[in-house]
């Protein structure tokens, strides 16, 4: 194609893929995601939602916003609910990981304790 003496060539046209790889009766997904913990605000419980592919199990730290490691929950499922009972920990802003042990990848978020 020539537009004012440019020529113009296109060798390829690339397309994006999605893949996921089925393992038995489970599928692992191509993607990491954490969900906004629920409810938030909240008093005492909240819960969060994990899906960090190739981890079969995840730990959650959670600091104060001064950056202090304050809780850690070790060696929880992954691609599910989880419960986290905060009721010991004064109100306010807390942020929180979620790491995968085997891929060492982290999600982060942030949770506001009420009383």
């Amino acid at each position: 194609m020539n537009v004012n003496n440019l020529e113009i060539v296109i060798t390829d046209v690339v397309q994006p893929l999605r893949t996921s790889v089925k393992t038995g009766e489970q599928s692992i997904p191509n993607s990491s995601s954490l969900s906004i913990n629920y409810p938030n605000p909240f008093v005492g419980h909240t819960t969060v939602q994990t899906r960090l592919n190739r981890d079969r199990t995840v730990d959650i730290r959670l600091y104060n916003l001064l950056g202090e490691h304050i809780k850690l929950y070790r060696n929880l499922p992954n691609h599910g609910e989880i419960e986290l009972n905060l009721s010991g920990l004064p109100a306010g802003m807390y942020l929180y990981e979620i790491f995968g042990q085997e891929s060492h990848v982290s999600n982060f978020g942030k949770m506001m304790i009420l009383y």
